[in-house]
């Protein structure tokens, strides 16, 4: 695998624009959790929420975003990370058409959701695919973490600027519908610029501790988002978050008895 690695960062002239790109993408999914902020108001009057309900529009991507994280980058080592970063992009594009066209609460919380679900593949497989490019080369492998960083610190920062912007230009619908065009571009430019899918990991899905990782995690996430609502103290806080706790701690156990495990535990070994 090193001297694999090493061959894609020699041979590879193209691994600063690779760069380029997958920054911008990170720089698409920070801003997908910040840019609706400001348009809440308009969302909130064209389609019927409550106030207590309209925190929806955030909490669903995040809920999504939380939960599946852990299993996208996963799914990247198993299959491919630019495959796996492809398939989210894709999920991105036709989730945005969706939240931009929503029709009622339902609607958009569900798109937003799977706007969640897309950045959880994206962000993950991308860094994957960075750490792949520039590995050889520690001083290189150091700026590109160092621009990736500042992509989604722009991303997250820009966001609620822009969606100020196009909300009150546009319209909300807009700062949900920018992103089908902005995904086809990376879309389009990720075969010339990205090298093939490779798979970093071998084996099987866990899907036991897929399910239990991803449970575990909307349930931790929601029980996060609850307390913002009805407080740490309501039985909703505190229920997610003990039984989302508990489905962590057996899928840990889980993951120490498992052959393919999700989460090989002597990474925590080796950090520590």
């Amino acid at each position: 695998m090193a001297t694999q690695t090493q061959t894609i960062q020699q041979t590879d002239p193209k691994r600063w624009k690779a760069l380029a790109l997958l920054c911008f993408a990170n720089f698409l999914v920070m801003m997908d959790s910040a840019i609706v902020q400001i348009a809440l108001p308009s969302i909130k009057e064209t389609l019927g929420y409550s106030q207590e309900s309209l925190q929806w529009v955030m909490s669903a991507f995040l809920l999504f975003f939380g939960g599946f994280l852990l299993l996208g980058g996963r799914l990247a080592d198993l299959f491919g990370n630019r495959r796996i970063f492809n398939l989210g992009v894709i999920i991105l594009i036709i989730s945005s058409l969706f939240a931009g066209l929503a029709w009622s609460e339902t609607s958009l919380n569900v798109a937003r959701g799977a706007q969640g679900l897309a950045s959880a593949f994206i962000a993950p497989a991308a860094l994957s695919l960075i750490m792949l490019l520039f590995s050889a080369n520690p001083k290189e492998m150091g700026k590109a973490l160092a621009f990736w960083g500042l992509s989604g610190a722009a991303g997250g920062a820009l966001g609620i600027v822009l969606g100020g912007v196009i909300t009150e230009v546009f319209g909300w619908r807009w700062t949900l519908l920018i992103y089908v065009p902005l995904s086809f571009i990376v879309l389009i430019l990720s075969p010339k610029l990205l090298q093939k899918s490779v798979r970093r990991a071998a084996g099987r899905v866990d899907y036991l501790g897929a399910v239990l990782v991803t449970v575990s995690l909307m349930l931790i996430v929601y029980g996060i988002v609850m307390a913002e609502q009805s407080g740490w103290q309501s039985f909703n806080t505190l229920s997610s978050l003990a039984v989302g706790i508990v489905l962590f701690l057996i899928f840990l156990l889980v993951q120490a008895k498992k052959k393919d495990p999700l989460v090989p535990l002597n990474i925590l070994r080796r950090l520590t």
